[in-house]
């Protein structure tokens, strides 16, 4: 694994502004571990994972990705 290779995870508002990130680059990749954030506004949140410098065959990961809604609806 090249020791520079890198994954980082975003997350966006609905507006496009970054709410919470975290970055790995560690040798081999290591489990970064839990990204806890609130979510802010009304509206889709886009979750956006970019890599640099994998191998060409590529790594497995998995995201788990959980969603915890309000209890009641905002009329």
């Amino acid at each position: 694994m090249n020791p520079q290779a890198q994954i980082a995870l975003e997350v966006l508002s609905p507006a496009g502004n970054m709410i919470g990130s975290q970055k790995s680059t560690k040798q081999g990749l290591a489990p970064a571990g839990d990204l806890r954030l609130h979510a802010v506004g009304n509206g889709w949140h886009t979750v956006r994972l970019t890599s640099a410098n994998l191998p060409a065959e590529g790594i497995p990961f998995e995201l788990t990705v959980t969603y915890i809604a309000t209890q009641e609806i905002a009329v």
